[in-house]
């Protein structure tokens, strides 16, 4: 009975021991120790110079950083499966650099495969050799298991090394921000309370029953609204004093419209909060609208009528969109 169990644990112990080994060969090269000669053609053109200097110092950026480098190799190790990887695979470094040429060009992932493979300074940045480049599918998948919290660090490293370096101070503080367009028609003040009247006229309509059974009985004549506001943005160009005091008259009554939904969506906001599942989201989308609302009218009365002009930061551009800023360029 000792010898078989014995004999048992011996095999065990060997086929643990070839997994081990097979495992061992598959892990991720974190980078590639011999470096390739550089024959990619040196340019006269000052522009052409200026993007490879670039280059070079996000390279001696990475080399003089470690770190940053082991942490984007732990989540390749990870992460990405071993077929992809092995050792003849390719190694976390041309991983790293292929994803930071894609952002510094803000290419997509189709993109920078293409600029890559076509570019031997990009492929020499990125310490491919003689490999061809990598699928833009497999390099989707890499960005993907980088987590946040790998990201976090990576930042995190390089400020220290910026600070140790003297390339930053505490006193001063540098914040990156992503800007985009956001989805908006022009903000007319008559477009923005249109839009104001028809957005809460529709949320109580679709909560009529229960409007109905708290004694809020009423019509919002959403047609009559429309046609003042169109009346104002086909008039709007004209100069005469009396087109220009029709046009004022109209705003008056547009904005008295707009003020008398908003009251009465604040009261239904109150109102259906106790009522159904359905009214219950009318409720807590009323209650997000109707300040807005407020904002949206009290900007038109200032331009309107009393002829002041509401700063920028302060204005509101959009009733769905009500982050939106001005931001002009330079």
């Amino acid at each position: 009975m000792e010898k078989k169990g014995h004999k048992k644990s011996l095999i065990l112990y060997n086929w643990c021991a070839k997994y081990n080994q097979r495992k061992e060969q598959a892990l991720r090269a974190k980078t590639v120790e011999q470096e390739y000669l550089d024959f990619s053609r040196k340019s006269t053109v000052k522009v052409v110079q200026e993007y490879r200097r670039k280059y070079e110092a996000i390279s001696g950026l990475l080399e003089a950083n470690p770190k940053i480098l082991n942490l984007a190799h732990e989540d390749f190790s990870n992460g990405l499966s071993e077929s992809e990887g092995g050792r003849k695979g390719y190694t976390s470094e041309q991983i790293l650099r292929a994803l930071i040429v894609m952002f510094i060009e803000g290419d997509s992932y189709r993109d920078v495969v293409v600029r890559i493979e076509n570019s031997e300074f990009s492929q020499r940045f990125v310490k491919l050799g003689i490999k061809p480049m990598m699928d833009y599918s497999f390099l989707c998948k890499a960005y993907g298991v980088l987590s946040e919290e790998t990201w976090k660090a990576m930042n995190e490293a390089l400020g220290v090394y910026a600070r140790k370096e003297e390339k930053i101070t505490e006193e001063k503080v540098r914040v990156d921000s992503t800007v985009y367009e956001t989805n908006i028609h022009y903000p007319t003040d008559s477009s923005l309370l249109w839009d104001s009247f028809r957005t809460l006229s529709r949320l109580m309509k679709e909560a009529s029953e229960e409007m109905k059974a708290a004694g809020l009985t009423h019509r919002f004549h959403v047609k009559k609204v429309k046609r003042l506001a169109q009346f104002i943005s086909r008039n709007s160009d004209k100069k005469d004093k009396s087109a220009q005091r029709k046009i004022k008259s109209v705003y008056g009554e547009l904005i008295d419209r707009v003020n008398w939904i908003a009251e009465v969506g604040r009261t239904a906001g109150i109102i259906l909060t106790e009522g159904s599942l359905k009214a219950t989201a009318v409720a807590a989308e009323l209650k997000h609208y109707v300040p807005i609302v407020e904002k949206i009218t009290a900007q038109a009365e200032s331009r309107v009528f009393r002829g002041e002009m509401v700063s920028s930061d302060k204005k509101v551009y959009s009733l769905f969109e009500e982050h939106t800023e001005l931001l002009k360029r330079g």
